[in-house]
């Protein structure tokens, strides 16, 4: 019996090591691929990244110091234009529908009303099936396809194009977990197998993995990473780097193609650690002495994490952009900004939208756009007739924004 019980123990033993020689092999360092990509460059024509939650001053400030020069060499080798949001609170599928689409939410069928078979006015349904116009990638399909788009805020279940659309990260990941109808996650769905691989999970990263995004040499050093800190982190890095490498997948596909790529890890990173970049922001009063030593030694450790992730973004952007032919063009969108912390009537913060400020941008670069030209600010909704405008195509369907026709080569 005991002799059993012992080779129990060490089969047990052999199949952990095992696991963890093969955990030690398969990871990557933070920011390359967890598969071999046969990315292109200069395959595609147009590629088009929204940066959820990506703040334009500390874009331009980290922009003065030489630390994005990714996002540094299209501004000036384009245009920027600021413009007001949606309004905060405003669910991101229904602003990041309205930013492809440029027709105001109760225009679109995505965010609205609309009349119910019972004649009564009601919520519409927030999925891509209740869109009652078209898209950038609608009009791109049809006249230069193939069109790849990834992980775009408002996009499950995923609709059928001539390309690829693969859903958010975490709405794919969820319905992986759970058993789910992945044909809601993948179009068209036979290509499963094939993009399950570059989507990598919630725990693909250990803390040793996410140090780069930490100042180690501080007294908690990467302890200071601990509970939702680290999940969020963890899925903000899986996230983007899934969307970046199908991004790169798709650009070995025969044809002058489009890319939609959608980085949602700016908005969880800097809803987990904000106010440690901001520790003059925090109530300390509020706060017993124990937790007082324990949030001063994370913000330490983690003031840095935010601008350390923009400069993974900014990587990141440079790799999508090597994509992009010579006279292709390239559109960068962040949805709004981030203002600072708030506070309720009792003294207790209050995150979520309420940290966000009503300042979105786009940067657009490519051939019939001037260099270096700041637009004028405008709406959310000038995004997709800027960007049609740039690429010489017609919307399906009369935007409700504008142009910008003054940055445009004339």
């Amino acid at each position: 019996m005991r002799l059993d019980r012992l080779l129990v123990a060490l089969v047990v033993v052999i199949l952990a090591a095992a696991a963890a020689v093969f955990v030690a092999k398969h990871r990557r360092p933070v920011g390359e691929d967890t598969v071999e990509i046969d990315a292109r460059p200069g395959s595609v024509s147009f590629l088009m990244v929204g940066i959820e939650g990506l703040e334009i001053s500390i874009v331009e400030r980290m922009s003065a110091e030489g630390r994005l020069p990714e996002l540094t060499k299209l501004m000036s080798g384009g245009a920027l234009g600021k413009f007001a949001a949606l309004g905060r609170g405003v669910d991101p599928r229904i602003s990041w529908t309205s930013v492809v689409t440029g027709v105001a939410p109760e225009r679109q069928g995505v965010g609205g009303t609309m009349i119910s078979n019972r004649g009564k006015v009601v919520e519409a349904p927030l999925i891509p099936s209740s869109r009652t116009v078209g898209t950038l990638w609608t009009v791109l399909s049809e006249s230069r396809p193939p069109v790849g788009v990834f992980g775009w805020e408002g996009t499950w279940p995923v609709e059928e194009l001539d390309g690829v659309m693969v859903a958010p990260h975490m709405t794919y990941v969820l319905e992986r977990e759970h058993g789910g109808n992945m044909a809601h996650v993948v179009s068209p769905p036979e290509l499963r197998a094939e993009v399950d691989p570059f989507i990598q999970g919630r725990g693909a990263y250990s803390r040793k993995d996410l140090a780069r995004f930490v100042d180690v040499d501080t007294r908690l050093g990467l302890e200071a990473l601990i509970g939702k800190g680290y999940e969020d982190l963890g899925v903000a890095v899986a996230g983007d780097r899934s969307m970046v490498a199908l991004a790169r997948r798709q650009s070995g596909a025969p044809g002058d193609g489009s890319l939609f790529v959608f980085l949602g890890g700016v908005e969880l990173v800097s809803q987990r650690f904000w106010h440690m970049a901001n520790p003059d922001q925090i109530h300390w009063d509020d706060l017993t002495e124990e937790a007082t030593d324990l949030v001063a030694g994370q913000c330490e450790a983690l003031g840095v994490t935010i601008e350390r992730y923009y400069e993974f973004v900014d990587a990141l952007v440079g790799e999508l952009v090597e994509l992009v032919g010579s006279d292709g063009t390239v559109a960068v969108v962040s949805d709004h900004g981030y203002e600072g912390l708030r506070y309720d009537d009792r003294g207790h913060p209050m995150i979520g939208s309420h940290l966000h400020n009503e300042t979105g941008f786009w940067i657009i670069r490519g051939p019939r756009v001037r260099s270096g030209v700041r637009a004028k600010e405008g709406s959310l909704l000038d995004v997709a007739p800027v960007i049609a405008t740039a690429l010489g195509i017609e919307l399906r369907d009369a935007p409700d924004g504008r142009a910008h026709e003054d940055v445009f080569v004339r």
